[in-house]
């Protein structure tokens, strides 16, 4: 499983502070030049798909030692002038998970503004700010969508009205089940 963190509050190029803070949870920042544990198809020769990235290994009882590197959209290479960030989508378009970091506890996020054909299940982790309840410490809350798909008779009904009016076939036939979970504590 390869993913990636995205922060919405400051687009996909920028990198603070909160979110700093979160992937400190997810493993460690490492260096990409010359790394040799598993790269998740990034640039390990030239920098070419940033210059570090977050990487970490579980060890299972079931499945040994898993290396994890992630596809953190901050970190993979911006272009002021490429429209299209065809690094980012290279990898971030490819993997089943997504985690989407999200800053703002009053931002909304929708799996559908992603269009992405392998993306399937997205963890939507929401900063919430610590009280004096919490020591001030920062809280998560967690909501999962997976992507399902419609009912094959539906989604051909669907497909014969829309060539009907626009001459084309209905390109999202996805919808998505979703389930959040209660804040959480961080545990450091």
């Amino acid at each position: 499983m390869v993913c990636f963190v995205v922060t919405l509050t400051l687009a996909l190029y920028a990198h603070t502070q909160a979110l700093q803070e979160f992937l400190s949870l997810l493993g460690e920042r490492t260096k990409l030049l010359h790394f040799s544990g598993y790269s998740g198809g990034l640039d390990t020769a030239n920098n070419g798909t940033g210059v570090e990235s977050i990487y970490t290994k579980y060890l299972y009882e079931t499945l040994g030692e898993v290396e994890f590197m992630y596809h953190v959209a901050p970190l993979l290479p911006y272009s002021t002038t490429g429209r299209q960030q065809v690094e980012r989508k290279r990898h971030i378009g490819n993997d089943v998970t997504v985690i989407v970091f999200v800053e703002d506890p009053r931002a909304m996020f929708f799996p559908n503004t992603i269009t992405s054909r392998f993306n399937h299940v997205f963890i939507i982790v929401t900063l919430v700010p610590g009280t004096p309840d919490t020591d001030n410490q920062p809280q998560y809350r967690v909501n999962i969508c997976a992507k399902g798909t419609r009912s094959r008779e539906r989604e051909r009904e669907r497909e014969r009205e829309r060539e009907r009016h626009c001459g084309m076939a209905d390109p999202l036939r996805w919808s998505y089940r979703c389930r959040t979970t209660v804040p959480t504590g961080t545990t450091a």
